[in-house]
């Protein structure tokens, strides 16, 4: 029987995301990734995969997250135009 995650899958992943738009793929090592997701090795291959499916993984969850903040502003009542933008990352 597996044994339950104890760690925040979207937390983690959102700590990845960091740390891949700071340094980019390439100079993003596993251990880096594993220090400041806060996981071991064998949950971050378990749970993500290798490195590149953890970026991909990453960069589904920024773009997503992106897309739904820049509808949430576009619904608001008024002019979107008027309205400053808000640069979160």
């Amino acid at each position: 029987m597996a044994r339950p995650k104890e760690f925040d899958q979207d937390q983690a992943l959102r700590k990845a995301v960091r740390l891949f738009c700071q340094q980019g793929f390439a100079a993003t090592s596993t251990d880096e990734l594993m220090r400041v997701m806060d996981v071991g090795r064998q949950s971050m291959y378990d749970t993500f995969g290798d490195k590149r499916e953890l970026f991909l993984k990453a960069l589904e969850m920024y773009v997503t997250e992106s897309v739904s903040s820049i509808n949430i502003e576009l619904e608001k009542p008024g002019s979107a135009h008027r309205r400053p933008a808000k640069c979160t990352r």
